[in-house]
């Protein structure tokens, strides 16, 4: 029986007075919280059984900043994985981006969560679609797939689990990829400069 695999986003606080906070795009009755990242991890089992979760499971943990913004509030999500560096700079690279004003207009133009937020999900050339999408809310969800590329750039494309967040998607059928698609052969087969818009549905 193959291993259960789960999707666990932890939210950083914006303020000294607010937790560390985790929910699960796999898990809609997760919600847990804890004065410290570390603090969360130690006691991750036990949110896990209080929250029906069988154990042992793969768990993908991943860390979300939020930031208050007056052109939009937007969301930088980096997996804690053995790749955690590179995305880190990825993270680094789009945050540096979001300060030039053009880049910055582009980028928060991007289709919406439920909730209002652009959501930017730091990914590296491995990562495949079906990663991906595993962490888009099923009630509808939308983010900013974020990669590096040479000379200090950021590749991106749209991509969403909902036709109503994003009407310019494609399917993967009409794309001619699948859900074990990586970044890396997408960002190869790419001949044009225009927005590429994924419907992961």
């Amino acid at each position: 029986m193959p291993e259960t695999v789960l999707d666990l986003i932890v939210v950083s606080p914006q303020t000294d007075e607010e937790d560390w906070v985790i929910y699960s795009p796999q898990i809609p009755g997760l919600a847990g919280g804890r004065d410290s990242f570390l603090q969360l991890r130690e006691d991750l089992s036990e949110i896990l059984r209080f929250a029906g979760v069988d154990l042992p499971a793969h768990l993908r943990i991943h860390v979300e900043e939020i930031y208050d913004s007056t052109d939009a509030d937007y969301v930088i999500r980096v997996a804690q994985d053995p790749y955690h560096k590179d995305r880190a700079a990825t993270a680094n690279r789009l945050r540096a981006a979001l300060t030039d004003e053009r880049q910055r207009y582009d980028l928060l133009g991007s289709p919406r969560t439920r909730t209002g937020e652009v959501l930017f999900i730091s990914a590296v050339a491995s990562d495949t679609l079906g990663e991906l999408a595993a962490q888009l809310r099923p009630s509808g969800d939308a983010a900013l797939i974020v990669c590096s590329v040479a000379n200090n750039f950021i590749w991106t494309f749209h991509f969403t689990n909902s036709e109503e967040l994003d009407e310019d998607a494609r399917s993967l059928v009409d794309l001619g990829i699948s859900e074990s698609t990586t970044i890396g052969e997408i960002m190869g087969q790419r001949t044009n400069s225009h927005p590429l818009a994924v419907l992961a549905a």
